[in-house]
């Protein structure tokens, strides 16, 4: 048990900067502290006073009122009201995955809005590009509130597909001896034979109302930035994966004393196995850029 417990430690522990108990937001609405150029996001209120410390009371918005009338071509940002090209400056922690069959130390890569060198909570999550949910994680650790979007990559861009290397199948990876991995539950569903890109956003505050296979377009929010799971202050964890097209999962989950079998394994296939194959995020955007 004790082993177990040590990676705990490496699981998806995202950090960005130190927790206050509070925030006192001043006279003057303060600026962003890792890019004056980004703009802070403003809700529709019609105060030009609003600003990021607000967002943290606003209402979530309905998906369906959240998506675009046309389906973009080119990704949307995952934040909302953020350029692609200022995600860099936003990153607390990046990709730097663990050895084939190991689950330490990170992923993904961790974006954070700081106010004063505070992370803030609440700040709208949108949809990378247009897909398919493929699974709705509430609360399970170490994701806590997460979404997956499927998108089949003959629906991307061509310049994803031909200008950025991407993985190739790779076989069945058997899990470091530390790991609990129960066996896999069938994925006979599964098309082997197509490939698609995932995208899951971590640590939410709150999800949108979205069922499993429902359709979603580039730009609809998904959620908030939030401190659900394995997070020490508010970000959104952010991880891309090549994997079989279709690919479902009722939930995720590991580590945790109430943990399912199939919550395990299936957090297990995501994470380990080398069914899906971790690339990172702002390469992915990179490879896209203009």
């Amino acid at each position: 048990m004790g082993r177990f417990f040590f990676f705990i430690l490496f699981l998806t522990s995202c950090t960005a900067s130190p927790v206050l108990s509070s925030v006192q937001p001043s006279a003057q609405p303060p600026a962003l502290s890792r890019s004056p150029s980004i703009t802070a996001y403003k809700p529709n209120t019609g105060d030009p006073t609003t600003n990021l410390l607000s967002i943290q009371t606003s209402t979530l918005p309905a998906s369906q009122d959240s998506i675009p009338t046309e389906i973009p071509i080119l990704p949307c940002s995952p934040l909302q009201g953020i350029e692609i090209n200022q995600l860099s400056d936003l990153m607390s922690n990046p990709f730097h995955p663990p050895p084939p069959g190991r689950d330490d130390p990170h992923y993904g890569v961790d974006l954070a809005i700081e106010v004063n060198d505070i992370a803030l909570a609440g700040h709208p999550v949108q949809a990378i590009f247009s897909g398919q949910v493929a699974a709705i994680i509430q609360d399970r650790f170490p994701y806590g509130n997460a979404l997956i979007i499927e998108t089949r990559l003959v629906n991307l861009p061509s310049s994803l597909v031909q200008g950025q290397n991407l993985p190739t199948p790779a076989p069945t990876i058997e899990p470091h001896s530390a790991l609990t991995c129960p066996q896999a539950p069938g994925d006979a569903l599964w098309d082997f034979q197509q490939r698609s890109l995932y995208v899951l956003y971590a640590h939410l505050q709150n999800l949108s109302p979205l069922s499993l296979d429902e359709s979603v377009h580039c730009g609809a929010v998904l959620g908030q930035i939030g401190q659900s799971g394995n997070a020490l202050n508010p970000h959104l964890h952010l991880e891309t994966r090549i994997g079989p097209s279709g690919a479902r999962f009722s939930s995720m989950a590991h580590y945790t004393s109430n943990a399912s079998p199939v919550e395990m394994s299936n957090y297990c296939t995501w994470r380990v196995r080398g069914v899906f194959q971790a690339i990172d995020p702002l390469a992915l955007f990179s490879s896209l850029s203009p």
